[in-house]
């Protein structure tokens, strides 16, 4: 992943919407109607934040996987149901007692952990697709019969995590991100952005095969991933440069638009 460097020029543009809010929403909140509990949306810059906007990106997959099911990429980022990982991160304080009552007073200890995994679910389809893919890439790396990894034998790599891992990009967007076009950058349509290394599947998908007499229900295959996760500036430049080259972000049709090129609903939904 490319980090920011230099003076942040990145971070500044990327930042600007929350600039604006924090000097208009001042006067905002200085209203006479804030303490009344309405809002004077004549001068409020922005609406609140809406989640419910989000995407995955696989920036780099294991050669093998990748070999294997050429189609795994594009059937997980644009089937996906949940994400869930991006948990808090907190300081733990510590205490230190002082006098006969023994009176404590806290100071920041140690931060904690940013994280070490995350889940995602997506739609299951007759064959088995997705569930196949995760399957074969779990027990690949721990064979379920024999325990060994099988992958370095069948495709001629050597056994290391970065033959075995891989890298993915999770965005939170606004709601406009799906028309991007003249002073509306695809930066200031992020919210957030995470980047997880060290990726890597962990079950081995079976629970979803269980009967129950009377239920016929869609499956939804949920797997659980460990990975190393990073956020901050060089996260959002980062996302913004991959944003930029991603086609699929500016291919959402519209009702509002006609048939030109970019918003056809009888050209290919890719």
């Amino acid at each position: 992943m490319a980090a920011g460097e230099g003076t942040n020029t990145g971070l500044r543009r990327i930042s600007l919407g929350k600039t604006t809010f924090a000097k208009a929403s001042t006067d905002n909140f200085k209203s006479s109607t804030f303490y009344s509990g309405a809002f004077n949306t004549k001068t409020l810059p922005v609406d609140p934040l809406v989640t419910g906007f989000a995407f995955i990106k696989w920036i780099s997959l294991p050669s093998w996987i990748s070999s294997t099911y050429d189609w795994f990429s594009s059937v997980t980022e644009k089937n996906l149901k949940s994400f869930n990982g991006n948990d808090d991160v907190e300081i733990s304080p510590i205490g230190m007692q002082i006098g006969f009552t023994g009176n404590e007073s806290q100071f920041a200890g140690a931060m904690g952990s940013k994280g070490t995994g995350f889940t995602m679910s997506h739609n299951e389809f007759s064959g088995s697709p997705v569930t196949e893919a995760y399957n074969y890439w779990v027990s690949s790396v721990r064979d379920p019969h024999s325990g060994i990894a099988s992958y370095p034998a069948e495709h001629g790599v050597d056994y290391c995590a970065r033959n075995h891992t891989g890298e993915l990009l999770y965005v939170v967007l606004k709601p406009s991100a799906g028309r991007v076009s003249g002073d509306i950058s695809i930066e200031s349509q992020i919210e957030e952005a995470t980047y997880y290394t060290n990726v890597m599947p962990l079950k081995i998908q079976r629970s979803h095969l269980n009967y129950s007499q009377g239920t016929q229900e869609p499956a939804t295959i949920e797997q659980t991933f460990m990975a190393d996760r990073f956020f901050g500036a060089g996260v959002l430049e980062y996302a913004a440069s991959v944003l930029s080259t991603f086609d699929s972000i500016n291919c959402l049709r519209s009702e509002n638009v006609g048939n030109e090129s970019g918003n056809s609903f009888m050209g290919a939904n890719t």
